[in-house]
């Protein structure tokens, strides 16, 4: 695979050091990464799930955020960490959900300061988790407020702008599936199309519910409706 590389030709993994290599070799970095880019944004949205880990037998409780790549110049989920707790009170949460957000330098300092929005399933007890968590944000007059979206956020903002798109009555929705039919085998249309705008770029499926990500992955198709008008 590496054939300019003496080193990786020299390479021998079991199964075991690779695991390995990912936990104690690309999982700090990663980590870094993400301590770093979160602490460099003005607000970020944190997302977390929680369900039963079989295998050590506890409450597996999953962190992501979401905040602003300055970099690629969108927005950007990052795995934060995992807990794994006993008991999942609404209190436990709490407790657990603190402790992952403290600064890493700053021992008493939290970046949940920084939260404008909690994303989660709906369970009763992440109800309860939500109001003990926006009262301990909002402790200080110059803490962000905690933005109410409801249990998802993402599919509350997704549904929004799909609602706001049908009321123009253009007819977006049905362009955007039938621009992906057009081209979906159908080697003539494709060659075609790559001879006029020299673009080997083609729609990809259009997924009605996600219409806040196709923004940013499907600028392809309003190229596509300016060569079909």
């Amino acid at each position: 695979m590496f054939p300019d590389s003496q080193i990786a030709q020299d390479m021998k993994l079991s199964r075991t050091k690779a695991g390995y290599l990912v936990t104690h070799g690309l999982g700090p970095l990663f980590e870094l990464e993400a301590k770093n880019k979160l602490k460099n944004v003005d607000h970020f949205v944190a997302c977390f799930d929680e369900s039963h880990n079989k295998v050590i037998n506890k409450e597996q409780m999953d962190i992501a955020v979401k905040l602003w790549d300055t970099s690629r110049n969108e927005v950007i989920t990052k795995y934060w960490k995992s807990l794994f707790l006993g008991h999942t009170r609404a209190v436990d949460l709490k407790g657990g959900f603190l402790n992952a957000f403290k600064d890493p330098v700053e021992s008493r300092t939290s970046l949940l300061c920084k939260c404008v929005q909690i994303s989660m399933d709906g369970p009763n007890v992440n109800w309860s988790l939500i109001k003990m968590l926006q009262y301990e944000l909002q402790s200080d007059e110059s803490d962000p407020a905690c933005l109410e979206c409801g249990s998802c956020g993402l599919h509350t903002v997704h549904n929004a702008f799909r609602v706001g798109v049908e009321a123009t009555g253009w007819g977006t929705e049905l362009f955007l599936v039938s621009l992906h039919g057009v081209f979906k085998k159908s080697p003539a249309k494709r060659d075609d199309s790559t001879n006029v705008t020299k673009s080997t770029e083609f729609p990809l499926k259009f997924c009605a519910c996600r219409w806040v990500e196709n923004a940013g992955k499907y600028g392809t198709e309003y190229h596509f409706f300016i060569f079909v008008h």
